[in-house]
């Protein structure tokens, strides 16, 4: 995130969490992990106060700077996941985060949310902190262990192409072996250039996939529609996200669009809808007369309904952000 507030918003200290919660509507996201959020205990007082109809944000901050560093959270969408069962662990505080929840039916999901230190000499003692708190709490093995890793384990994940440090990677590699994960992804897409971070450091353009989703290997024929993206929320990291589903859930389709009732009183929703209206009768009269299979009432009524729903629509788009 680089932090909650962003004057390219607004000038609220928890400015681009406006953002966060209409990403995650718009995208259907269940479930977003995020690093780096500086949230102290007000700031999540004031988020939950804005938010907590859509939204329970689970928040580990550094305990030495708790609004300036570091932090993690794992947010969750209400209108998509049951919030009341789950169950929040802090591995490390401001840098790791256990939740367990139900997912589907009966069926618990476990994830871990990173923040992994920027400086590679500290990662050795990170993941083995990582894996003993996970012993410590009795932290089931992971589904998804997902986050900014500050790290890459190959170096395909870097540009220009270069190996990091290999204290660093041996230890995340044992750390994903203790914990049952790998990256799928990778193993999906073994040839493929992605980066998710760009640096330009005095003026040395770099960049690196440092953000990254492990998964358990027993799911990753349930993962589909791998994605990065940029978003709306003001960072220098982009979206990484991927769909998961449970072995025997049903296929839902995307559903059929509905007219939202809060743009009913629209002025000029109205006035079109009259408009159309009015030339929907004509042509209904001159069909009844003129009856073939290609012109008659009922294929009138259906074109006139279609076009109601191309004029609405973005009508809707538009309320909606002022609502947001």
């Amino acid at each position: 995130m680089k932090g909650r507030a962003s004057t390219t918003i607004n000038n609220t200290p928890i400015a681009k969490w406006s953002e966060i919660q209409y990403t995650m509507k718009s995208q259907s996201i269940a479930i977003l992990a995020l690093q780096e959020t500086h949230l102290d205990t007000p700031h999540l007082s004031q988020i939950d106060a804005l938010y907590a109809r859509r939204l329970r944000v689970f928040n580990t901050s550094d305990p030495n700077h708790p609004g300036g560093a570091a932090g993690t959270a794992l947010v969750l969408n209400r209108a998509l996941i049951d919030t009341s069962t789950c169950r929040a662990t802090t591995l490390i505080p401001g840098r790791a985060l256990a939740l367990t929840l139900k997912w589907h039916g009966d069926e618990n999901i476990t994830m871990i949310s990173i923040y992994a230190p920027n400086d590679a000499s500290l990662h050795q003692e990170f993941w083995t902190n990582v894996t003993d708190a996970c012993t410590m709490h009795n932290i089931p093995k992971p589904d998804f262990v997902l986050g900014d890793f500050n790290l890459v384990e190959d170096a395909i994940d870097r540009a220009p192409t270069h190996t990091d440090a290999t204290p660093a990677t041996d230890t995340l590699r044992d750390a994903r072996i203790r914990l049952g994960i790998q990256d799928t992804w990778r193993h999906t897409y073994p040839d493929t250039k992605l980066f998710t971070y760009t640096s330009n450091h005095n003026h040395h353009f770099a960049q690196s996939r440092l953000d990254r989703i492990y998964t358990a290997r027993p799911i990753e024929n349930n993962l589909f529609e791998w994605n990065c993206r940029d978003t709306s929320v003001p960072t220098d990291h982009r979206l990484v996200s991927v769909r998961y589903t449970v072995q025997d859930a049903p296929y839902i389709g995307k559903g059929c669009w509905t007219l939202p009732l809060h743009i009913l009183n629209n002025k000029d929703l109205l006035r079109r809808i009259n408009e159309e209206g009015i030339a929907l009768t004509a042509r209904m009269e001159s069909a009844m007369t003129n009856r073939t299979p290609n012109n008659n009432p009922q294929r009138e009524w259906e074109a006139y309904k279609n076009r109601i729903r191309e004029i609405a629509k973005p009508l809707a788009r538009t309320e909606n952000g002022k609502i947001r």
